[in-house]
């Protein structure tokens, strides 16, 4: 919830367009499919998935479809959610061996 309240917080003061400006200003467009799934990536690792979307939607154009693709991972969560699952499994086998 905290991480809500705090992209909310970002962009109410305004500091989304600012980054979105900087970004743009050192030469990444958010409008860039490409550049838009970098930054997604790395907000989604360094704040949390839904947080990054919801920060993100209000920052960039969503209706311009790969944009929008971009921001929903719904290709993504074909492979991710299947990898996860994996990865939790193998690491509760692993807690349990070194109980």
């Amino acid at each position: 919830m905290g991480l809500f309240v705090v992209t909310g917080a970002f962009q109410a003061t305004g500091y989304g367009e600012q980054a979105v400006q900087w970004l743009a200003h050192v030469g990444l467009n958010l409008q860039s499919p490409l550049v838009l799934t970098v930054v997604t990536a790395v907000l989604s690792n360094l704040i949390n998935n839904s947080a990054a979307a919801v920060l993100l939607v209000k920052l960039v154009d969503v209706t311009h479809p790969p944009t929008a693709y971009v921001l929903a991972f719904r290709d993504f969560a074909r492979l991710g959610v299947p990898v996860t699952l994996a990865a939790l499994a193998g690491l509760i086998g692993w807690a349990a061996l070194v109980n």
